[in-house]
């Protein structure tokens, strides 16, 4: 539960750190796309790799990324986009 929080926390910090970089410059509609892709970017790969270990497709963390980049690419952490 604690990582999952601290997860949110870091990808929070994400969107709202490119909200405050690009609403001076482009606007408030355009500062909410851009946070909200940037946070997708993040978080994304982290839940392909958590629905997987659920599934019971890989045992471990280090083996579903190994497996997921060696067979996959990095295309494939963002196979549930």
């Amino acid at each position: 539960c604690a990582q999952t929080s601290s997860f949110a926390l870091f990808t929070g910090g994400i969107q709202f750190g490119i909200f405050g970089a690009v609403n001076p410059r482009l606007g408030p509609l355009a500062a909410s796309v851009a946070g909200a892709a940037g946070s997708c970017l993040v978080s994304v790969p982290q839940e392909v790799i958590k629905q997987r270990l659920i599934t019971g497709i890989y045992g471990s963390f280090r083996e579903a990324f190994c497996e997921i980049y060696r067979t996959e690419g990095v295309r494939g952490f963002y196979s549930a986009w």
